[in-house]
């Protein structure tokens, strides 16, 4: 028995006593494949991307393996499935023993964050070139183990990043001295932790948040400062969604943008 290329591991096998049998069944196959839902039980078809009900929440890494045997290609797959990750799918669009082909860099070109991992696998000149030329792509390796620490690592490098937010303090409102066009001048009082110039704040009104600003300016003793600590007395201007009023507690934060974890 001959292939054109190598089956999958754990891939079906079915006899047909004549050629127009194994073209019907291939017929009914295709149309179950178009009809059924993508992603959801069985094993994936090689080569094509399947959507789960969640896929629109994750990010999605593409990987084409290609390996010496097809036995290490399971192998790179298990110790890549070691990594654990609500935030990133992968999906194998391919593995096979062989090297790499032209074809392997369309099927990676099709889609977006997509690499080739050829262990212990050759690479022609014409597959280098196309790859370059389409913006795939692909790592060698000799070590099976460090393979799944590459993948790790371009996991975290696609991840979007994240915005943390640190609360610094809370100060009362006590006095409005004045409302101008880009904000309003108050005065009032640091009662816990600090405000710092340039920092946002949300708005608290009996305890409940009603809106979000930034403190433009701050002084402390009619001098500029960067920062008030409790308990001392401030007056800053501030750009908020509504109007402060005596009474209301802003409590200021800062937010950075932090690298995104698995």
């Amino acid at each position: 028995v001959g292939f054109d290329k190598l089956p999958q591991i754990g891939a079906g096998f079915q006899a047909f006593f004549s050629q127009k049998e194994a073209a019907e069944e291939i017929r009914k196959f295709k149309e179950a494949s178009r009809s059924s839902t993508p992603g959801v039980g069985g094993p994936q078809t090689p080569g094509v991307f399947s959507r789960d009900v969640d896929d629109d929440a994750k990010v999605i890494l593409g990987i084409v393996i290609k390996s010496d045997v097809q036995g290490s290609g399971e192998a790179i797959r298990h110790e890549i499935e070691k990594i654990k990750s609500e935030k990133i799918e992968i999906k194998y669009l391919r593995i096979e023993a062989g090297d790499v082909s032209l074809d392997d860099i369309k099927l990676a070109s099709s889609a977006k964050n997509t690499m080739i991992v050829a262990f212990k696998a050759g690479i022609s000149r014409d597959a280098k070139d196309l790859a370059e030329r389409m913006g795939v792509p692909i790592v060698s390796f000799q070590i099976i183990y460090e393979i799944a620490k590459f993948v790790k690592e371009k996991m975290l490098e696609i991840l979007p990043a994240e915005t943390q937010k640190t609360i610094l303090g809370k100060a009362k409102i006590a006095k409005i001295f004045k409302g101008e066009k880009d904000g309003q001048v108050v005065g009032g009082k640091v009662i816990e932790g600090f405000i710092k110039k340039s920092a946002k704040y949300n708005i608290l009104r009996r305890e409940n948040k009603i809106g979000t600003g930034k403190i433009d300016n701050l002084q402390s003793g009619r001098t500029n400062v960067g920062e008030v600590e409790a308990p001392n007395e401030f007056g800053a201007m501030c750009d908020s969604s509504l109007a402060l009023v005596p009474g209301d507690v802003i409590e200021s934060y800062l937010e950075e943008e932090v690298g995104g974890k698995l």
